[in-house]
């Protein structure tokens, strides 16, 4: 049974969050406090205040664009001891074996960072054409969780999405699928937008790992684009990106294509997805995060910004534990209460 959803995606205001509601102050500097508070309080009666900044001062800009802060799936030379030698189509090539899934690097890398805060992970090309690193915040993928599950009640006029699947190639093995999407913008009255998907693994091949490590898309909007370049090169219009994320727009259309080759049987996407699959739990903190939580600063109260919704989501992960949280199993993020 599909849940009831709110009607828009428009944030909520300070004042909004503020309307009617308790609050209830926590200081950042007991993370378990901050996430109990969280967890915790009724999202009709209540809000939280945090006290201070989460991110210290000198640190915010850097913090939110740098891709150092980012958690690595493969760290320092972990990569190139992984790749085993193989020959594939009469070539010798590169790929990782069984137990290198993203979903299972993912949640182990999670295990090992614990409170640490994040801005988002990371990970290179596999022995592929991207010649700069991904990296993906789980605050997006939220997002696109929450896009994804509006398509199914056409809440805020979120069409379901059309897909179109090129994989009738001989590229197909070694290089995956080519997905077209055409999908609702999150802005009221704009365009939908139509881009595609690269490197989209479909068949039970030795490649299939390095094909989802190598997934990308030619997806562009401002909002992407000011974010993948770096925060010392950002008034630069002519600087290329120094670093390749995926969006909410990105996240929706994936989970979207896996839910396809699901219903077909076909579980290889589901088992190489790049993004998260997150449970129902994590969903409902990430809605109080966005919806009932405030941040004290210099005085003054503002929502929370993006790099603090990172954090405060990558210390839910921790106290949830990453692979409850972000391997769900079973669930149907269609039906998450967003």
């Amino acid at each position: 049974m599909v849940r009831h959803r709110k009607n828009s995606f428009s944030k909520k205001t300070e004042p909004q969050i503020r309307n009617g509601k308790n609050p209830i102050e926590i200081d950042p500097r007991s993370r378990t406090a901050v996430f109990q508070a969280i967890n915790q309080i009724n999202p009709e009666n209540e809000y939280v205040i945090i006290k201070r900044r989460i991110i210290p001062t000198q640190y915010s800009k850097f913090f939110r664009k740098n891709r150092q802060f980012a958690l690595p799936l493969f760290p320092e030379d972990s990569l190139e001891k992984a790749l085993e030698e193989i020959e594939l189509e009469g070539e010798k090539v590169k790929v990782l074996p069984e137990g290198f899934e993203p979903s299972r690097m993912i949640v182990k890398a999670y295990e090992n960072n614990g409170l640490l805060p994040r801005m988002g992970y990371s990970y290179p090309s596999i022995e592929g054409p991207r010649n700069i690193p991904m990296r993906i915040l789980l605050r997006d993928v939220l997002e696109g969780a929450r896009l994804y599950a509006y398509q199914f009640s056409n809440t805020f006029g979120v069409f379901p999405f059309e897909l179109e699947i090129y994989d009738a190639t001989e590229k197909v093995n070694t290089h995956g699928a080519e997905v077209h999407v055409r999908t609702s913008s999150r802005t009221e009255g704009s365009n939908r937008y139509e881009f595609r998907i690269f490197s989209f693994p479909i068949k039970d091949t030795e490649s299939q790992r390095n094909i989802a490590f190598n997934l990308e898309t030619d997806h562009h909007c401002k909002a992407k684009e000011k974010r993948e370049i770096h925060l010392d090169e950002a008034d630069n219009p002519e600087l290329t990106p120094r670093q390749a994320i995926l969006d909410p727009h990105e996240c929706s259309a994936i989970y979207t294509a896996i839910r396809h080759f699901t219903k077909q049987g076909n579980l290889i996407p589901f088992k190489n997805c790049p993004i998260p699959i997150p449970s129902e739990n994590l969903a409902r903190i990430y809605n109080l995060i966005d919806n009932n939580v405030l941040i004290k600063e210099e005085g003054k109260l503002r929502r929370t910004r993006i790099e603090d919704q990172e954090v405060l989501l990558t210390w839910a992960v921790n106290y949830l534990g990453p692979k409850k949280s972000l391997n769900a199993k079973g669930n149907k993020l269609q039906d998450y209460a967003f």
